[in-house]
């Protein structure tokens, strides 16, 4: 719980997290420690859960690097993750076009 939510650290992190998903959505959010780390229960277009897990991943990552999280890293992580989805969503297009496929 420490890693992900108690330290002071991590409490600026989500700060700097939840001011940019406001500033990008106009949506203001206040999730609880429960919410962040085990998801919430909410049926929401902006996918809050696939953000938080991605914030906890790169805090992860910067526990064993030494590095101290921020939302610049976060959002590097982000579009690495939003690149790799389109070229595989490519891919599976090219797979149906394909004549191959179409036999």
């Amino acid at each position: 719980m420490h890693l992900f939510w108690q330290c002071s650290k991590i409490q600026n992190f989500w700060g700097e997290l939840i001011t940019w998903i406001y500033d990008i959505t106009g949506v203001q959010i206040n999730f609880t420690a429960k919410e962040i780390l085990l998801g919430s229960q909410l049926q929401d277009p902006i996918h809050f859960d696939t953000i938080f897990n991605t914030a906890k991943q790169h805090i992860f990552y910067c526990k064993n690097n030494n590095i101290e999280p921020n939302i610049r890293g976060f959002q590097n992580k982000l579009e690495e993750i939003k690149n790799i989805e389109f070229h595989r969503s490519e891919e599976h297009t090219s797979e149906l076009q394909s004549p191959m496929y179409l036999v």
